[in-house]
């Protein structure tokens, strides 16, 4: 990855920690565009049950039926 992807990636998920709008989302999304979707699913997964609506309904590589649903502190 260069420089620019990993000070955007740095940049996301700081703004995930800060708890930013939308950030959960964000990350995911940069993710599955640079085919990280492993780690773009468990992102996304933990921002949908957060509340994240556009989280919830972006599609990642894991169906829904192998999901778990668990509780994660937001």
């Amino acid at each position: 990855m260069n420089c620019r992807l990993v000070d955007a990636e740095r940049e996301y998920r700081l703004a995930e920690e800060l708890g930013e709008p939308a950030a959960g989302y964000r990350l995911g999304a940069f993710m599955l565009d640079h085919g990280d979707e492993d780690e773009a699913a468990d992102v996304l997964e933990r921002a949908a049950s957060c509340g994240d609506l556009d989280a919830y309904s972006t599609p990642s590589s894991r169906s829904s039926s192998i999901r778990e649903r668990t509780v994660i502190s937001c």
